[in-house]
Order: structure tokens, then sequence, then C-alpha cells
């Protein structure tokens, strides 16, 4: 961390992790929109996303024959309740692996379609909140209807495809801090 800009006197982490500064990996390209050219930058732009996170978190889900199952399974991962995106308004970042990117497609699921599917469904009830310890209040009537979610709006969720062919896993990996205090962003490379 030295090395790459930081100082001992300032890297107050408690636990190390590779998303500090070494973790990094290509967007695949598909039949969707990269996401550099969702943020507003051109197809063929070289560019590059820095994004503060907790590290990546492996989800896995070989079983499923719908691809609503598979978000599900990645939905209930991104509302995890010791996660940073619980506490705070974040960013996340998904990552679909492959395989799960070519079954979600197949059956019509676009960027759009997954990421409002994934807002809707990674939250957690305050009920849930108050039993998972998160919040230390007693549980009132009605705390099972009230939600809290994994990001802000389905905006907040950086979806992509990456990683290798074999494998039906998928990550995501929550914001550091509340996105008005850290949101990734998206830079030119420049030759």
């Amino acid at each position: 961390m030295i090395n790459a800009g930081g100082s001992p006197e300032f890297d107050r982490s408690t636990l190390g992790t590779p998303a500090k500064y070494s973790f990094c990996f290509a967007e695949k390209k598909t039949e969707w929109t990269p996401l550099h050219v969702q943020r507003g930058l051109k197809e063929n732009d070289n560019t590059f996303i820095v994004f503060a996170s907790e590290g990546p978190s492996q989800i896995q889900n070989h079983k499923s024959l719908k691809g609503e199952s598979i978000l599900k399974t990645l939905a209930d991962h991104m509302s995890s309740l010791g996660s940073l995106n619980m506490v705070s308004e974040t960013e996340m970042a998904v990552v679909l692996g492959p395989e799960h990117y070519q079954h979600l497609f197949k059956e019509g699921w676009t960027k759009g379609t997954i990421q409002d599917f994934l807002y809707q469904n990674a939250a957690r009830s305050v009920s849930e909140l108050k039993k998972g310890g998160i919040i230390e209040d007693p549980i009132e009537q009605g705390d099972n209807q009230i939600f809290k979610y994994a990001v802000p709006s389905p905006q907040h969720i950086l979806l992509m495809v990456a990683g290798g062919e074999a494998g039906r896993f998928s990550a995501c990996m929550p914001g550091w801090f509340h996105f008005n205090q850290s949101k990734a962003v998206t830079s030119l490379i420049k030759a």
C-alpha cells in the first residue's frame, strides 16, 4: 500500500483486501452494452473503472434452470447482513460469470431488467436487520413491512460480465462508504 501511494499512518483498515489496489479484471465483450459506454464513454475508447469496494464475494448457482432463480441467489448474497451496503447507501459491482450470463441472455434478460430485479430483491426487512443484530432495537409491529435495499437504485449496480468460461459462478462487491463519499470513477486510458 505504501508503494501505491498510501501511508502506514493513514491506512486504518482492520483487515487487508486485494480490492485496495491490486484486484483487477477485464470486462468480457458480450451482446450487452459495455459498462464504460453506459457511463458515458465511446465503444472503442480504452478505459478503466476504479471502484473502492469490499473484496469480491463469489456466488455459485449450478442447479437453477431458470434465470430468475440465479438472480434470486445473487440478490440474497448482495443483501448479506454483514455487508457494508446494508448499513450505508453504496454502489455495488455485480460480475456475472459467462455461464450465468449466457443463461440469462438466452432467456431475454437485459442489463436493465437484471438491475431492476436485483434492486427489488436484494433487500432485508427491518425485522430481519433487528433479528440479525444490525439494528439493536426491539422488533416492532410492521418492521417486516419496511425494507432496506442493498443499493439506493438499480443504477447503483455496476453490472458486467467477466471471468473464465467454465463454472456457474458470479460475484458481488459492495462499495465502500456512502456513494456520495466513494463512487466508481470511469476514465480514459491515455497513450
